[in-house]
């Protein structure tokens, strides 16, 4: 046996393994109880979260570091207006818990779960009430 085929081999070899292993990492969705969180949820201050059914977030940020809600709802990260991507995790009624490898992540507590206001979907996280949008809010000029 040659070394080219030696080494053709071995790829072939730990791309069937990291195929193998991808799967196990499969982010689970938002679970059906948790389902009224979906969405865009904006603050006052312009602070967004957005929910997405496969169980992943993104945040958008556009306060600067001396907003009162930057220490309440950020994600400490040198000028991070935008962040993609982070794992979404719900922790019992009351945490929803965001990771993303190599970057911050951030607990969020929920103070009172989704509920109407007239027609306006509201819940409260870490003191601060948010409310919901369509998805095309995201990032959206306020």
């Amino acid at each position: 046996m040659g070394t080219i085929e030696f080494k053709r081999i071995s790829i072939i070899f730990l791309m069937i393994i990291a195929f193998a292993l991808s799967g196990c990492n499969k982010q689970p969705p938002v679970p059906e109880d948790k389902e009224e969180f979906i969405g865009v949820w904006q603050s006052p201050s312009g602070f967004q979260i957005e929910i997405m059914p496969e169980g992943y977030a993104n945040i958008y940020q556009p306060m600067d570091s001396l907003h009162p809600e930057f220490d309440v709802l950020g994600i400490k990260k040198a000028n991070a207006v935008y962040n993609f991507g982070f794992e979404l995790e719900f922790s019992g009624d009351s945490i929803i818990s965001i990771k993303k490898l190599y970057h911050s992540g951030r607990q969020y507590k929920i103070d009172v779960n989704p509920y109407f206001d007239a027609d306006t979907m509201k819940m409260v996280m870490n003191g601060v009430v948010l409310r919901k949008y369509n998805e095309d809010h995201f990032m959206a000029e306020m």
